[in-house]
């Protein structure tokens, strides 16, 4: 039986997205521990695009000497990597690489040959590594580049694999789909990813979620896991869900969404309490093959400056762990989760992609409101 995972996203809480630039063996060994401490067992690593290829065809050999030292510190702490590969967007900021500017992913050939090039390259220097869990081929690459349409992105998602799957044949790929691909049609339809990956990857936030029941709705994530699941007829996991959250009172703060003004919910770290533990429930209980919080940790004060914490301001305390390195007190809902085996739910291909593609936003509410349906009646 295959067991049920959990794990969470990483990026130092003193460095974000700049820890590749100014690595720290001894940084990444206090997380990995405390990681480890709270029972979690799978950590979802990114590489910025811009640090590792910071031009065409060009690895940055230093950059990738410290990924393996990742990798063994990470099995030294007993924890799985799965590791993502093409960054180009994160946390409501892109970091392409000059050399990426104006070009098309998709479809232009030179491109095509350098991400080839550092898919190749990185399997090729981490595939005898125990701590290699997978990959995943990139973190919501349509909101990076979004390609001109389905054809395209099914054809790059099948080469990307073919490359990778030349070097190392064992570990298994995916690719993580998000809310946007449910809500509207982005090229990548859950069915032409279940063609082309070994399993599937989902994430979910209640706070983006305007067709859920409220900010704190801790069934989105078991509902998109389950729609993921009927979209493709493969198994998914949950590899980003999360609140961003304040010691204090509730509230709603002002930030950049989407590269515009808006507004997002800042729940109170005990009212985060009962929507984590409705979402791991749901999860396992939708059959999921694991679960990964975002994120490790919220950020440090002396890196609100830089981007993408200067304007989005929501994305500084989503973490586990507060910056100071404590825990918040929903850490203790892992442990109810803990040696758990996927539970097995028949895996069926069920909503057609081509029609549910043609109205997906109104597919989405409706489907969400049978799900609700459902499970009101099953607590009657």
């Amino acid at each position: 039986m295959q067991k049920f995972l959990l794990g969470v996203n990483y990026w130092p809480a003193k460095k974000g997205m700049f820890w590749w630039k100014d690595f720290e063996r001894e940084e990444v060994q206090k997380d990995f521990e405390r990681i480890s401490s709270v029972g979690l067992e799978i950590v979802r690593l990114f590489l910025l695009w811009e640090d590792f290829e910071p031009s065409a065809n060009k690895i940055n050999q230093e950059a990738v000497a410290n990924l393996i030292e990742v990798f063994r510190i990470a099995r030294e702490e007993g924890l799985k990597i799965l590791l993502t590969l093409f960054v180009g967007h994160m946390s409501g900021a892109n970091w392409a690489p000059a050399w990426l500017a104006g070009r098309n992913i998709y479809q232009d050939e030179g491109i095509l040959n350098a991400s080839s090039f550092l898919a190749e390259t990185i399997a090729d220097s981490v595939k005898e590594e125990k701590a290699l869990f997978g990959y995943d081929l990139a973190n919501e690459i349509d909101n990076f580049v979004r390609p001109a349409n389905r054809q395209e992105a099914r054809k790059w998602l099948r080469f990307i694999v073919s490359r990778i799957k030349a070097v190392d044949s064992i570990h298994p790929v995916t690719l993580g789909l998000h809310l946007k691909n449910v809500e509207e049609d982005r090229g990548f339809w859950p069915e032409d990813l279940a063609g082309s990956c070994d399993f599937l990857s989902m994430h979910s936030y209640s706070i983006y979620a305007k067709w859920a029941d409220n900010p704190l709705d801790g069934k989105v994530a078991a509902f998109t896991n389950r729609l993921i699941t009927r979209m493709s007829g493969a198994k998914v996991m949950h590899t980003e869900f999360g609140l961003c959250t304040t010691t204090v009172q509730s509230r709603e703060i002002n930030t950049i969404l989407d590269g515009r003004r808006g507004r997002c919910y800042l729940a109170n770290e005990r009212e985060a309490e009962s929507y984590f533990d409705t979402s791991l429930r749901g999860l396992y209980e939708s059959g999921a093959l694991g679960a990964m919080l975002w994120c490790y940790s919220d950020y440090d004060p002396t890196i609100f400056n830089q981007p993408p914490f200067d304007k989005a301001v929501h994305e500084r305390s989503f973490g586990l762990f507060r910056a100071d390195g404590n825990p918040k007190p929903y850490k203790d809902i892992i442990k109810k989760y803990q040696g758990l085996e996927v539970k097995q739910i028949p895996v069926v291909k069920e909503i057609e992609n081509p029609v549910y593609y043609q109205e997906p936003f109104k597919q989405l509410k409706e489907e969400y409101r049978k799900f609700r349906e459902k499970e009101a009646s099953l607590q009657i």
